[in-house]
């Protein structure tokens, strides 16, 4: 009787083990989701409140952004603003 008993607990625990995979891979798929939106009304945003600088470029080919402050700053990936002083940018 105990030995089936601790059969049925190993099974249960393998299943949820696959369950886990299953949440972790849907919690990856969403806050990659959400970066992206984060990322996009971020920018969205700079273009409507804030001025472009042409001819530079971030440290990491990104557009760069002046605010009202006269602070530079470019978006990263998830979606936060990265301020940057005026020797970090880069000619196109």
């Amino acid at each position: 009787m105990l030995f089936v008993a601790i059969i049925i607990a190993a099974n249960a625990q393998e299943s949820k083990t696959e369950a886990g995979k299953a949440i972790d891979s849907t919690k990856k798929a969403i806050n990659i989701g959400a970066d992206a939106v984060a990322e996009a009304s971020v920018k969205a945003g700079a273009i409507v409140l804030d001025q472009k600088i042409k001819n530079k470029v971030g440290p990491y080919r990104n557009t760069v952004y002046v605010n009202g402050k006269n602070k530079i700053y470019y978006v990263n990936k998830r979606g936060a603003k990265v301020f940057i002083k005026k020797a970090q940018l880069r000619n196109k």
